[in-house]
Parts: C-alpha cells; sequence; structure tokens
C-alpha cells in the first residue's frame, strides 16, 4: 500500500508536470503567431516605403529610366524573396546581368539609400561603393551623398579625387621614408570659390601694345624709365631687329625662341621598286 501511495504522488506530480510544459508550449505557440503577424505587417510597410524610395532614386540615378521591387511569393511574407527590376531608358533589360558593372553599382546604391530613406540611421560606412563609377553617374552619387549629409554621418572609403572634393574630413594613414605609419586628418571647406579661382585660367590673348612702360633703374643704368612699348622703337626694321642686330619685345612675343642645335636630317623620299624606271638601281 506504502509503494502504491507512492507511485500514485509520483504519478501525480509527473502530470503537473507535463500540464506545465504543455501550457508553456501553447504560450509560445502563441506568441509565435503574434510575433508572424507583426513581422509580416513591419516587412510589408517597410517594403511599401523600400520600393517607393527605390523608384524615385532609380529616376534620378538613371535619367528617363524606371525601376521597381517585387516579392517572388507575396502570399507568403516570412518566405518570400525580393526581385529588383530595373529598366534604364531606351532598353529593355529583364536580367541585372546584363547591366555593366556601374549601372549595377548604381542599381545596389539605390537599394540601399532607398533603405537608408526608410530607416533612418544617425551614420552609414561605404566602403568603395563608386569604385565602378565614371564621371557622369560618380556626380549623380556625389549629389545623392550631399541629400544625405544634413540628415546624417556618412563615412565613405574611397579613392575617387571627386568623392575626397566632396568630403568635410578626410583622414587617411602615411607612412614617412624611414618611419612609421601614422593617421593624419584634413578638414575640407565647404566653400570652394577660392580654390577654384585659383584653378581658373586665363583665355584671352595678352594685348603687347596695352603694356605700360614700367621704369627700372637698375636695368637703365639709372638714366630714366625703360620703354617697353614695341610700338614707339623707331628703330626696329622689318624682321624685327634694330640697328644694332638686337631683337624687340615684340618680335620676342610673337615668335617662340629658337632652339640653337644641329638640324635634324630628312631622310631621302621612299621609291618603290615596282615605280622605278628601267634601268635605275635601287639598291641601297
Amino acid at each position: 500500500m506504502e509503494e502504491l501511495s507512492e507511485l500514485g504522488e509520483r504519478h501525480q506530480f509527473l502530470e503537473s508536470q507535463v500540464e506545465d510544459v504543455r501550457k508553456a508550449q501553447r504560450e509560445l505557440r502563441q506568441v509565435i503567431r503574434t510575433l508572424d503577424e507583426e513581422i509580416m505587417h513591419v516587412f510589408d510597410s517597410a517594403f511599401a516605403d523600400v520600393n517607393e524610395h527605390f523608384s524615385n532614386l532609380i529616376t534620378s540615378l538613371f535619367p528617363g529610366g524606371t525601376g521597381r521591387l517585387s516579392l517572388t511569393d507575396p502570399e507568403n511574407l516570412l518566405n518570400t524573396g525580393v526581385e529588383i527590376e530595373v529598366r534604364p531608358a531606351g532598353r529593355n533589360v529583364r536580367r541585372l546581368s546584363l547591366l555593366s558593372g556601374g549601372e549595377r553599382s548604381l542599381v545596389a546604391m539605390a537599394y540601399l539609400f532607398a533603405v537608408f530613406r526608410s530607416r533612418p540611421s544617425p551614420f552609414y560606412l561605404m566602403d568603395e561603393v563608386e569604385a565602378a563609377l565614371d564621371d557622369v553617374n560618380l556626380m549623380r552619387f556625389l549629389a545623392l551623398v550631399n541629400e544625405f549629409r544634413e540628415e546624417a554621418q556618412l563615412i565613405i572609403v574611397s579613392h575617387q579625387k571627386r568623392t575626397m572634393e566632396a568630403a568635410d574630413a578626410l583622414y587617411g594613414v602615411t607612412m614617412a621614408p624611414g618611419g612609421s605609419s601614422k593617421v593624419v586628418s584634413q578638414k575640407v571647406p565647404r566653400d570652394r570659390t577660392a580654390v577654384d579661382t585659383l584653378e581658373a585660367r586665363p583665355t584671352t590673348k595678352v594685348d603687347v601694345s596695352a603694356t605700360v612702360p614700367v621704369e627700372v633703374p637698375e636695368l637703365a643704368g639709372g638714366d630714366g624709365p625703360v620703354d617697353t612699348d614695341p610700338a614707339v622703337d623707331a628703330g626696329a626694321g622689318a624682321d624685327g631687329t634694330t640697328d644694332d642686330g638686337a631683337l624687340t619685345l615684340a618680335h620676342l612675343l610673337e615668335q617662340p625662341p629658337r632652339r640653337e642645335g644641329p638640324g635634324i636630317p630628312v631622310p631621302p623620299p621612299r621609291v618603290d621598286v615596282g615605280d622605278a624606271a628601267p634601268g635605275t638601281d635601287t639598291d641601297s
């Protein structure tokens, strides 16, 4: 009887434990269903936002082109995949593999920035994403970066000079001869008017007749100003030289300097054997 009572108590204890496990299982399944519903709702909302931003970015990165995102299995949002469709202007492209390397890079950046716009972040890190872009597409990428720089911080690892010029600060690693490597930084001003002014080059020809005489006592022997206007040099001849054979300023400015030295020998004209007259010796 004692053994029977002990087995009964043991059985009752195990039954309670099994019931607790079944109850926890039912609660976990309910939590999983709730999470799945929430995930599907959030994914559906995020997919709609990303698809809208992706279409707008494709229009700006590919002028005249279209692009959209589609689901491989819209009925099963938990296991569905995402397909990217992009058609540049004037081209009927059905697969992304038919695009060039630069175009595929632009598509990837359009999708990446579409996600950024849908779910913003304090900063973004990109590693040589514009390496395959040409100058035109690079300027489009920099214009897109300029839109995001007011909303977040962008850290871009790049070797493109134009990308470095558009940055606010540059960080790099250098090593002096015989020394160790060190990190250097440089602030880049936003206003580049001064740099553009320095890079400008005059395109008009200098008017020699408009030059102003300059007084240089050291060159004139201290007797007075030296006249640099060739128009008043009455002693200049037709070849630009004076009576004593010196060249005037106008002659020096109008003609490039000549190099003294032996002349370059000119080879004799080539004579084809078929065109040579009869009886002509063509042996060299």
